[in-house]
C-alpha cells in the first residue's frame, strides 16, 4: 500500500512547484501600499482583516528592515525569510506601527488578497546587519523550547563554529530518537523491517523522523520526509536524509525520484556504489527475485533490495547444524532460515546457492553483504555478475 502511495506522490512531491502567498509593498509618498493574500479564517471577515493586517505589517517591517542589509555570499536569497523568521522569535524589540486604511479586498473561495495602506509617520523600525540577525540566531538555539530540533541541525551543520553539534545530538535522542541520529550520520544500526506497508504514515517532520528512528533505512519513509523538506531551508538535512536513504532498497518506487533528486539537490550520495544503480540493474535484480521466489518480506529481501549494502549489524554467531541443512531443499527453504536467524555464514550459503542456481545479482548481493560484515578485507568478493554496479573503497 505504501509503496503505491509513494507511486501517486512523485508527482505531486518531487515535481510539483510551490505555491506561496502573494505580497507586494508600494512607495505610495506619506505611505507604504501592502498587499497580502492569506488564507481566509472560521472567525469571520474581521479577523481575517486583522490577520492580514498583521501579515502585511510583518512583510514591511523584514523589508524595512533589510532593505540595505549586506547578506552573506552563502546565504540564498530563498533563505533570508527563514533567517529572518528566526531572528525575529529572538529579538526583544518589534516594529511599531501607526495609522493604516484598507484599500482594497479581493477573494476566491478558500483566500482573501487585502492592500493597507501603513502611514509612515507612525512606523518605527530598526534596520539590521547580519551580525544582529547571527547573533540573534546563535541565542536562539540555547533555547530549545523556540527552536524546532531539525532548524537546530541545519543551523548546527551549516555554522558548527558557532552552532555546536552536541546539544543537537542531545535533542535528537531525546526527541526523536537514536536510531534517527544514527541513520544520519550513516552508522549501522539493529535490524528493524526496512521494507513492506506500514498502515499509515504520518504528514509531519518530526513524526517522520520519530519514524525513521524505528524504521531506519526504510526508503519510503525517507521519501515522505524528503518531499517535507524539500521547500524549506532545512538543506543540510535534507542532503543528510537523501544521501542515506539511497543505501536502503532500490526496488521502492522512491529510490529513482531520490537518485535524481539527490544528484541535482546534493551532489553526493553515502551509497557504496559509484553511480547509484541504473534502471536496467533494478530490472534485472527485480527478476532474479522473481525467478527465485524470494520472499518479498524478511531479512534476505532487505539485503537483497539495498544490493549488498544493507547498514545493518549482524551479532557474530555460527550458523547450526540444522540451518545449515536446508540446502537439500533449496534457496526457497535457506531464505527463511536465514530469516529466522541470519548469520554471516548462512549469507555466504545464499551466495553460493544463489550462483549455482545462475542467480548471478543475488549471489552479488549476498556477497558484497557478506563482504562489508566481514570488515571490508582488501580480497573482493568475486561475482559472476558482469553487469553488477560498481562498487567505490573507501
Amino acid at each position: 500500500m505504501v509503496h503505491f502511495v509513494i507511486a501517486l506522490a512523485i508527482w505531486s512531491v518531487f515535481l510539483s512547484p510551490s505555491h506561496a502567498g502573494e505580497f507586494g509593498i508600494k512607495d505610495a509618498g506619506n505611505a507604504f501600499d501592502v498587499t497580502v493574500t492569506v488564507h481566509k479564517t472560521s472567525h469571520g471577515k474581521g479577523a481575517t482583516e486583522r490577520l492580514a493586517l498583521n501579515v502585511a505589517q510583518g512583510k514591511l517591517s523584514s523589508w524595512l528592515q533589510t532593505k540595505n542589509l549586506q547578506w552573506p555570499s552563502e546565504v540564498r536569497a530563498e533563505d533570508h525569510s527563514f533567517f529572518l523568521n528566526l531572528y525575529q522569535r529572538s529579538a526583544a524589540e518589534r516594529a511599531v506601527f501607526g495609522r493604516s486604511e484598507l484599500l482594497r479586498v479581493g477573494e476566491s473561495v478558500s483566500r482573501s488578497q487585502f492592500t493597507f495602506r501603513l502611514f509612515k509617520s507612525g512606523i518605527r523600525v530598526q534596520p539590521l546587519q547580519w551580525s544582529d540577525i547571527f547573533a540573534g540566531i546563535v541565542n536562539l538555539t540555547k533555547q530549545s523550547d523556540k527552536i524546532s530540533v531539525l532548524t537546530h541541525l541545519e543551523l548546527a551543520d551549516r555554522y558548527p563554529k558557532d552552532i555546536p553539534h552536541g546539544p543537537v545530538v542531545q535533542r535528537i535522542k531525546t526527541e526523536i530518537g537514536v536510531g534517527f541520529l544514527k541513520f544520519i550520520t550513516g552508522a549501522d544500526v539493529t535490524y528493524a523491517q526496512t521494507s513492506g506497508s506500514f498502515s499509515s504514515i504520518p504528514s509531519k517532520a518530526l513524526p517522520l523522523a520519530k519514524m525513521l528512528h524505528a524504521h531506519p533505512y526504510n526508503i519510503d519513509i525517507s521519501f515522505v520526509l524528503i518531499g517535507k523538506l524539500r521547500n524549506t531551508a532545512l538543506r543540510a538535512v535534507l542532503c543528510r536524509i537523501i544521501n542515506q536513504a539511497q543505501r536502503g532498497s532500490k526496488l521502492s518506487p522512491a529510490y529513482l525520484p531520490i537518485r535524481e533528486f539527490g544528484q541535482d539537490a546534493c551532489g553526493t550520495s553515502a551509497s557504496v556504489f559509484v553511480n547509484s544503480i541504473s534502471d536496467e540493474q533494478i530490472k534485472e535484480m527485480r527478476d532474479e527475485i522473481d525467478n527465485s521466489k524470494l520472499p518479498s518480506r524478511g531479512f534476505a529481501y532487505d539485503i537483497v533490495a539495498s544490493f549488498g549494502e544493507a547498514p545493518i549489524i549482524l551479532e557474530a554467531r555460527s550458523a547450526t547444524i540444522a540451518e545449515k541443512a536446508c540446502q537439500p531443499e533449496g534457496l526457497q527453504a535457506c531464505f527463511q532460515a536465514f530469516n529466522r536467524r541470519p548469520s554471516v555464514e548462512m549469507a555466504s550459503l545464499l551466495a553460493e546457492m544463489s550462483a549455482g542456481d545462475e542467480h548471478e545479482f543475488l549471489a552479488a548481493a549476498f556477497s558484497w553483504q557478506v563482504w562489508a560484515w566481514n570488515g571490508r578485507p582488501d580480497a573482493l568478493p568475486k561475482t559472476k555478475a558482469a553487469s553488477y554496479p560498481s562498487i567505490k573503497i573507501r
